[in-house]
């Protein structure tokens, strides 16, 4: 795994540029303060192409461990989740075009 390095200036003032201004590093993060700031170089973050990555990662970890499913999100949690949303839908009477009767 890439190594992180933080780097931290007392006393510095915060950026002038606004914080959701394009960085010349996509992996850099600046946390400002009013007492300083923090630098975080060399963030390692996973591509994201559908927002799924972390679930497919798990999955795939779980698979080579042997298990059934991710320790992170168990299929209970996950079934008692779909559960509540299924019925919070239907006592909001929302529908989809793909739902059934």
């Amino acid at each position: 795994m890439e190594q992180t390095d933080f780097v931290f200036i007392e006393g510095a003032p915060p950026p002038q540029t606004p914080p959701c201004r394009p960085a010349a590093s996509d992996n850099i993060g600046i946390i400002a303060g009013t007492e300083g700031n923090i630098i975080i170089d060399k963030i390692h973050v996973p591509q994201q192409v559908t927002g799924y990555e972390y679930q497919f990662l798990a999955c795939r970890d779980a698979i080579a461990e042997g298990l059934y499913e991710p320790p992170q999100m168990a299929l209970d949690e996950t079934l008692y989740i779909m559960q509540l949303m299924d019925g919070l839908r239907k006592e909001w009477d929302v529908r989809y075009p793909m739902d059934e009767d």
